[in-house]
C-alpha cells in the first residue's frame, strides 16, 4: 500500500515543480520553500538528505516542524498562495488532487473521519469532495504530514516516478474543480459594497485559531476597531457605513440608476437615509446597525454576495419574518463546502456576550422553522422582481431552483454577527501598545470562553445540520455606541 506522510506529499509536489523556475530550480528549494515559506532563511537542507527524505529514512526536521506549527492553516495557504503556488505546474493541480485520493484510499492506517488540521476536512471529506480550495487544501495536508513519522513502514511501497500523470485519462478528471482564492468564482452577481476593503476599519485577532466544534463548515471571526485612550475608535466604521449605505437599501438595478445618471449618484446615500428614518419608529437602532454590520462583513470577509439585505426583506415580506438580517448567495466553490450556499443572516447587539450568542441562535432557530416560506417568496421576487438584471436572473434561477436535470445543490447555512460589550475597567496601564494588548487579551478570553457554549447551543437548537459563519465585534457599551452611529448618520436623536 501506499502511506500519506510527508515524503509522499513532497514527492507529488516536486512533479507539479517548474523546473526551470530560479525559484524552485532543485527538490532542495522546493524542501525549504515548502517548510519555510516566510523565506527566512533558517532552515537548510542537503540534496541526499531530500532524497532519505523522500524514501522515508529520515524523519522531518524538528525544525521545519516547529515553523509549521506557528503558523496557521490560513497563514500557511496565503505564503503558499504567494511564493509555492506560481511556480507550480497550475494545469496538474487537478492531477495532483486524484493522486492525493488515491494514495488515501490505499492508507488504511488512517481512519475515514480523521481530519487534517481542519473539522470539515476529514479523509472521507477529500475521497468524495469535487471542489477544492488549493492553497487551503495544501496548508491542511502539509501541517498534517508534519505531525506523523515520516519513516517508512515495512509494507509500504514507494510511489513511483510521475505518479501524478497515470491520472490524465481518469473519468473523474473533469469532475475535479480547483478554487485558488475566495475571489476566484467567476459569477455574474457581484458584491454590491462600495466600499470592500475593510482590512483598513477592523483588525481581526487571532485569525483562524477560532473554530467551532459542530459537523459542518464554520469560520468564526473577531475583529476589532483602532484603539484610542482605551477604547474602541468608530470614526472610520461611520464613515465606512455612510459610503455603503445606499447599496446595503437598495438593490443592484436600482443603484445602477444612480451611477447612470452623474446628478443622481450623488443622492444615493441621501435617498437611502432618507428612507432610513422613516424605517426607526419600527425597528430599534441596535437592530439596524448589526443588520448592517451582518451584510457588510458577509459580502467583504465571506464573499457571500446580498441577494436582498435586512431592509429590503422587510418590504419584500410585508412585515413578516423582520428577523432575518438579509439573504445571500455564496457559490459553490468560493470556500470548502462543495455546494451553493443560502445564507440566511442573524444579528444582535447586547452588552451581554451571553445574552447576545442567545438571540442570535434563537433568531436562526426561528429561521430554521420557517425557511421555505421565505425561500418560496425570495424566489419569486427574483423571478418577477426587476431587482437583478436577466444574465444574473438566469443564474440564481439555475443556481437557486434547481431541478433533477441539474446537479447544483443549495445548502441552507447562517451568517451571524454580534456585538457585546468588553469590559476594561481592569486595564490599569496607560502605555500605548499594553493597552492594546491587554484589549485583545481580554476579548480573546471572551471568545474562548464562549466557544463551548455557543457549540453546545446549537446543538441543543438542532442547528447542527447547517454550515456556520460567525463575526464578532465587540464595543465598549455596544448597545448605546451602535445606537450613536445611527443617530450620527441618520441625523436624529
Amino acid at each position: 500500500m501506499y502511506r500519506f506522510r510527508f515524503g509522499t506529499l513532497f514527492s507529488l509536489l516536486d512533479e507539479l515543480r517548474i523546473k526551470s523556475s530560479k525559484h524552485l530550480s532543485s527538490k532542495v528549494m522546493l524542501f525549504e520553500t515548502i517548510v519555510d515559506p516566510k523565506i527566512e532563511g533558517g532552515i537548510t537542507i542537503h540534496k541526499t538528505n531530500v532524497s532519505s527524505f523522500i524514501n522515508g529514512k529520515d524523519e522531518t526536521k524538528e525544525e521545519a516542524i516547529e515553523n509549521l506549527n506557528s503558523l496557521s492553516i490560513d497563514e500557511l495557504a496565503n505564503l503558499y498562495a504567494k511564493v509555492l503556488l506560481p511556480h507550480l505546474l497550475t494545469n496538474n493541480f487537478k492531477l495532483f488532487i486524484l493522486a492525493i485520493k488515491d494514495i488515501l484510499k490505499s492508507d488504511i492506517s488512517i481512519s475515514s473521519s480523521t481530519y487534517f488540521f481542519d473539522p470539515s476536512l476529514t479523509k472521507k471529506d477529500i475521497i468524495d469532495k469535487t471542489v477544492f480550495h488549493f492553497p487551503k487544501l495544501l496548508a491542511c495536508l502539509v501541517k498534517y504530514c508534519a505531525s506523523v513519522t515520516n519513516k517508512k513502514n515495512d509494507n509500504e511501497e514507494l510511489l513511483p516516478e510521475d505518479f501524478i500523470m497515470r491520472f490524465t485519462l481518469s473519468p473523474e478528471l473533469k469532475t475535479i474543480q480547483i478554487v485558488q482564492d475566495d475571489n476566484d468564482m467567476e459569477v455574474p452577481l457581484t458584491k454590491s459594497v462600495l466600499t470592500s476593503d475593510i482590512n483598513i476599519i477592523f483588525k481581526e485577532i487571532h485569525p483562524s485559531e477560532y473554530l467551532l466544534n459542530i459537523s459542518n463548515a464554520n469560520r468564526f471571526k473577531v475583529f476589532i476597531l483602532d484603539i484610542y485612550n482605551k477604547s474602541f475608535d468608530t470614526d472610520k466604521l461611520e464613515r465606512f457605513i455612510v459610503q455603503n449605505i445606499g447599496s446595503y437599501v437598495y438593490s443592484r438595478t436600482r443603484i445602477n440608476d444612480y451611477k447612470n445618471d452623474t446628478a443622481s449618484l450623488a443622492l444615493l446615500g441621501y435617498d437611502a437615509v432618507r428612507e432610513l428614518k422613516h424605517r426607526l419608529s419600527s425597528t430599534n437602532k441596535t437592530d439596524l446597525f448589526s443588520q448592517i454590520m451582518i451584510y457588510s462583513f458577509l459580502e467583504t470577509s465571506l464573499h457571500a454576495y446580498k441577494l436582498y439585505s435586512a431592509y429590503e426583506i422587510e418590504n419584500l415580506l410585508m412585515g413578516n419574518n423582520k428577523k432575518v438580517s438579509g439573504v445571500y448567495l455564496l457559490p459553490k466553490g468560493s470556500n470548502e463546502v462543495n455546494a451553493n450556499q443560502f445564507v440566511f443572516g442573524s444579528s444582535n447587539i447586547n452588552n451581554s456576550i451571553k445574552t447576545a450568542i442567545d438571540n442570535v441562535l434563537e433568531i436562526a432557530k426561528a429561521i430554521s422553522l420557517t425557511y421555505k416560506e421565505t425561500r418560496r417568496q425570495i424566489d419569486s421576487s427574483i423571478i418577477h422582481r426587476n431587482d437583478f438584471n436577466k444574465e444574473t436572473i438566469n443564474f440564481l434561477k439555475k443556481v437557486l431552483m434547481p431541478n433533477k436535470y441539474t446537479d447544483n445543490e443549495v445548502l441552507n447555512a447562517f451568517g451571524i454577527f454580534f456585538s457585546y460589550s468588553v469590559d476594561f475597567s481592569n486595564i490599569t496601564t496607560n502605555n500605548v501598545e499594553e493597552v492594546k494588548r491587554e484589549i485583545e487579551n481580554k476579548i480573546n478570553e471572551d471568545i474562548r470562553e464562549n466557544l463551548p457554549y455557543i457549540e453546545q447551543k446549537i446543538k441543543a437548537s438542532d442547528l447542527d445540520n447547517y454550515p456556520f459563519y460567525f463575526f464578532v465585534l465587540p464595543l465598549v457599551d455596544a448597545e448605546k455606541v451602535s445606537s450613536d452611529i445611527i443617530d450620527n448618520m441618520i441625523g436624529v436623536k
